[in-house]
């Protein structure tokens, strides 16, 4: 059997893992300033405390972060989200053994948790935060029983500027690096969706309205019909549906052109939108056929006054390209409730009466009859 085919990467997944892998270049960017800048402070506890093994693995952190950063484009993104885990542990967990409570170790441990939950996976970081628990009871047993102890001075430690310089860097400075990182990441996301709503919106767009005209297609008019006659259903008012058919436009279009026929059916669509209010809808069913929905009707003779200017309107010339190109309209209507109180009834019957319009001559209006040949 052939293999199955490899599934196509969505451009909105890779377009976030570039965005992602650009968050972590930022942290490793900020981290190897702030080892060029903190750890001389860090070292410098030595004159206070004496050299103590974590000022060591200090240095050595801090060279491997230079170093990280500075080869981060040869190294793939999971390499470097253990790096940056395991970087904070080893800080971490070094402050936690060697001075217990008076360093800032526990917030790098819980800093690695939110780093987890963000660059790989909520689960990942909860399970990071559990560790960082199983740390704090583990070493608060050792020290209170006796098993560990701080090789410092407390009184003399916290007297010391540059300790609560560590402090700082540890409990403001590194959480800055990493919260702009990831608030330009949530900036990348929130472009996205908008993005992608756009997109949508598009797409919603082409396929309810039509292309040409821009009016909507058979579609959302038969949505805004139904909801029209919910509305009239509750306020006993009326509706009323028209149906327009142009006369004389395959004559336009067989002489002139499509272009010219392209430009009827614009011109149309126009003047029907002005016509009517923002509560109707004006919809292209067809080539060169319309409906309109009369919504909240006072009188069905509002209607009849309606369909006389749909006439008189599309009967105007259109200019195209110095012709004055001209067309005709047959309108048929049906009314709510006399005609039909479905969507599907109300169109036909405005179908049926706009065809009695044709068969007496073009170019005028009709209300369904339905005594009237079909």
């Amino acid at each position: 059997m052939p293999a199955p085919a490899a599934p196509i990467p969505s451009p909105d997944s890779d377009f976030l893992a570039i965005s992602r892998r650009r968050m972590m270049d930022r942290i490793w960017f900020g981290l190897s300033c702030l080892a060029v800048l903190a750890l001389p402070a860090s070292l410098a506890r030595a004159w206070l405390t004496g050299w103590l093994p974590v000022y060591g693995l200090h240095l050595v952190l801090g060279g491997l972060v230079l170093l990280i950063y500075l080869c981060r484009t040869r190294l793939s993104y999971r390499s470097k989200l253990c790096l940056l885990i395991g970087l904070f542990w080893s800080i971490g967990l070094a402050g936690v053994l060697s001075f217990g409570l008076l360093g800032a170790g526990i917030w790098v441990l819980v800093m690695s948790s939110f780093l987890m939950s963000v660059l790989h996976s909520p689960a990942a970081g909860t399970y990071t935060a559990l560790a960082t628990a199983l740390v704090i009871v583990l070493a608060g047993i050792a020290y209170t029983h006796g098993y560990l102890q701080a090789d410092v001075d407390a009184n003399a430690y916290i007297r010391s500027p540059i300790a609560w310089w560590v402090l700082l860097v540890i409990t403001s400075i590194v959480p800055f690096i990493v919260f702009q990182a990831v608030s330009a990441y949530q900036q990348t996301i929130l472009a996205l969706l908008q993005q992608t709503q756009a997109q949508r919106d598009e797409i919603e767009q082409l396929a309810t309205h039509d292309a040409l005209t821009g009016l909507p297609t058979v579609r959302l008019a038969h949505d805004r019909l139904q909801m029209a006659l919910h509305a009239s259903r509750r306020s006993g008012q009326g509706l009323a549906v028209l149906f327009v058919d142009l006369d004389g436009f395959k004559v336009v279009n067989d002489r002139y052109g499509h272009a010219a026929g392209d430009a009827v059916l614009c011109a149309v669509a126009r003047r029907l939108s002005q016509l009517i209010r923002a509560s109707d809808t004006a919809a292209r069913i067809g080539g060169d056929e319309f409906l309109l929905i009369l919504a909240e009707l006072p009188a069905p003779v509002a209607a009849m006054q309606v369909a006389q200017r749909v006439v008189e309107m599309v009967a105007q010339p259109i200019d195209f390209h110095g012709q004055a190109l001209q067309v005709g309209a047959s309108v048929g209507i049906a009314l709510y409730p006399e005609h039909g109180e479905d969507a599907e009834t109300l169109r036909a019957a405005a179908d049926a009466a706009m065809y009695a319009v044709k068969r007496s001559g073009k170019h005028g209006v009709a209300l369904f009859s339905p005594t009237a040949p079909s």
